[in-house]
């Protein structure tokens, strides 16, 4: 293999294992890797950390998604993200 080839590789490599560090909780769901559930370890995660982002901007949510959560239930946000899991 010569090693423009590998420097390839190597640098995809590092690109999708950064992309899986680096998701969050509603590309992660919406990808279908994870379940819903796991919303709960993700504010956890959030409150147990030094991270400066609102909880919504650590998920991932956008103001209406976390408007739902917030103000009506998990379950309307589970709606919202499912209809844009199906689209």
């Amino acid at each position: 293999m010569n090693e423009e080839l590998f420097k390839i590789r190597v640098t995809r490599y590092h690109y999708m294992e950064m992309r899986v560090i680096m998701a969050n909780f509603k590309e992660k769901y919406l990808a279908g890797e994870i379940a819903f559930e796991e919303i709960d370890e993700y504010s956890y995660q959030w409150g147990m950390s030094d991270d400066e982002r609102t909880l919504a901007e650590y998920l991932g949510l956008n103001a209406e998604e976390e408007d739902a959560w917030v103000s009506v239930s998990e379950d309307a946000l589970r709606e919202l993200l499912d209809a844009q899991r199906n689209q």
